[in-house]
């Protein structure tokens, strides 16, 4: 009799201790991705912390989690007897008792603050199923702060696991005059006509269509789990403008100034030699005529300037002339056989 007794107390034993690891296991997986967000801390931040939470709510339901909010986790914690998230603040221990009230995997825990002009965010997040150290970051902005949605997602993005971030997605159709091949952020996309909307991330792309018509490029939005549309029209890219060229202005100018000069020359050379005649006319009638001589010679050394700078204007002229009728791409070699 005492030995039976003794069978059956070891029995009993054992289906309490194999019973222990199912009941952990069991717990863990009462409620297979569900995420309860609280409120850890808000210090001179009024309304900021309820948009901050309602963000993290949102993201955490982006992945197909089920979410308590940071409302409605309080409303229950204060039902089941749960710890007050306000004294969690990052402590582990005091989250994890509180996935284990409500009953969920994850806990978000968000603390933020204002002090003396700057804001801090501190997220924690707590997953009861794992033993490892919870995950955390923290942050700090000066007034006015940043864009709490953008920095919301990006700090979440450090302390969510994989389970529970799922990239967002929408879709997009693209419709265009004629057939051409799709092109978004630089990568192929697939050719229009499309059969189906393409499924690209949400947030900004830039879309870009090439067909025998040309090309069209356009940026576009996309919304998670939205789908966008754009029409593109094909157009043929413009031939650049010709490159302006100095030589054809200069050509011109250098011509008018070479005729101007040799104009200049031929009246200076007449004038000098109408001087020189007269001044041979005083000198056969006795009068004085040096003077005159003088201004004849001083106005023939003008001419000869003249004659010399008009070789000169008629040599850069041609070279002008030349260089112009060259092609645009023509590489300009002098001496070349």
């Amino acid at each position: 009799m005492h030995l039976r007794l003794e069978r059956l107390a070891s029995l009993g034993l054992a289906l309490l201790l194999a019973a222990m690891p199912v009941r952990a296991f069991a717990d863990t997986e009462a409620a297979p991705r569900k995420v309860a967000v609280v409120i850890t801390q808000a210090v001179g931040v009024g309304a900021l912390a309820d948009r901050l939470g309602a963000i993290a709510s949102t993201v955490a339901a982006e992945s197909g989690a089920a979410v308590l909010d940071p409302a409605a986790s309080s409303s229950q914690l204060r039902a089941a007897g749960g710890p007050d998230p306000l004294t969690c603040g990052s402590d582990a221990t005091c989250l994890r008792k509180i996935a284990e009230a409500l009953g969920v995997r994850w806990v978000i825990g968000i603390g933020i603050g204002r002090f003396g002009g700057i804001y801090g965010l501190e997220l924690r997040l707590v997953d009861r199923s794992a033993a490892a150290a919870p995950a955390g970051t923290s942050a700090t902005w000066a007034e006015p702060g940043p864009d709490w949605e953008v920095a919301m997602r990006d700090a979440l993005a450090g302390v969510l696991p994989e389970e529970l971030q799922q990239q967002r997605k929408g879709t997009l159709l693209v419709r265009a005059n004629e057939p051409g091949e799709l092109f978004v952020d630089g990568a192929p996309a697939g050719t229009l006509p499309l059969e189906a909307p393409v499924e690209i991330a949400a947030g900004s792309h830039e879309v870009e269509l090439r067909g025998a018509g040309g090309s069209a490029r356009s940026t576009v939005e996309v919304q998670p789990g939205a789908r966008a549309e754009i029409e593109l029209v094909l157009a043929p890219a413009l031939d650049p403008a010709p490159p302006s060229r100095w030589t054809s202005t200069g050509k011109w100018v250098a011509g008018g100034t070479t005729v101007a000069l040799f104009a200049g020359a031929i009246a200076t050379h007449l004038a000098a030699a109408g001087a020189m005649d007269d001044a041979r006319a005083q000198k056969d009638a006795g009068d004085p005529f040096a003077s005159t001589r003088q201004d004849a010679l001083d106005r023939l050394d003008v001419a000869r300037l003249l004659y010399t700078a008009t070789v000169a204007a008629a040599l850069g002229t041609a070279a002008l002339w030349y260089f112009d009728e060259m092609p645009p791409d023509a590489p300009a070699s002098i001496g070349a056989p």
